[in-house]
């Protein structure tokens, strides 16, 4: 299954081109390009984006505050323990945040009068963020390599 291959030629004599290339294989790459884009559909991509997202899932929630209290601020548990990544637009877009009973997670990310901003969310991203880029491209290149077999 050999690939385009480009021919490099010498310089020319009275003018001519110094270098002529040629490309040959294109229908081959195509058709591998067209077998390719079944790895693009959503469930694959949201599986992608989901694998991409834990590291910095993970990372956010070990990075959150926890209350003294056992059951946490409202009883309901620990707003460290309700950080979930899920998908919000199917192939395309996926977010990391609080459960909604937690939204009052903001409060530590951002701070207020009162307290200092502890910016997990963000500080997560940034630390984490080669790592969910290597962790998305993996789930993609299991399905690549699926298919180029």
């Amino acid at each position: 299954m050999a690939g385009p291959k480009v021919r490099g030629g010498g310089a020319g004599r009275g003018g001519g081109p110094l270098v002529s290339l040629t490309v040959e294989g294109m229908a081959e790459l195509d058709s591998q390009l067209r077998r390719l884009v079944a790895v693009a559909d959503d469930a694959t991509l949201d599986e992608a984006l989901l694998a991409g997202m834990e590291p910095i899932r993970a990372e956010t929630a070990r990075l959150t505050p926890r209350s003294k209290r056992p059951g946490g601020t409202t009883g309901k548990g620990h707003a460290a323990d309700k950080i979930v990544a899920q998908i919000k637009q199917s192939g395309k877009r996926g977010e990391i945040g609080p459960l909604k009973d937690f939204w009052y997670i903001q409060f530590a990310e951002y701070g207020t009068p009162w307290s200092a901003a502890v910016g997990m969310f963000r500080s997560a991203a940034d630390s984490h963020f080669i790592r969910a880029v290597a962790e998305f491209k993996s789930v993609l290149m299991v399905k690549i390599r699926r298919i180029a077999a």
